[in-house]
């Protein structure tokens, strides 16, 4: 499983957006809260790790991932959020 695609927080949350060519786009009711790049390590499970990089900055967050055809955990600091795809 990839993590590309379009991910919503069911609770009416954020937006997240993984494009192929490693961008990642998080918004909330339509307007972008950040952009940056993406690299997922996928320990080949549909799970793994991401690593969150800020354009212009070296400072870059690793969280883990799993993913099935219809939800996105992902985790960091001892917090896992859910969100679901969104079908086009």
């Amino acid at each position: 499983m990839s993590v590309v695609g379009a991910w919503q927080n069911p609770d009416g949350g954020e937006r997240v957006d993984f494009t192929a060519d490693g961008a990642m786009r998080v918004s909330l009711a339509g307007e972008s809260l950040t952009a940056q790049r993406y690299v997922a390590e996928d320990n080949g499970a549909g799970a793994g790790r991401l690593i969150l990089r800020t354009e212009g900055s070296d400072k870059q967050v690793v969280m883990g991932y799993c993913v099935s055809p219809d939800v996105l955990a992902m985790s960091y600091g001892g917090h896992t959020s859910i969100y679901v795809r969104v079908r086009q």
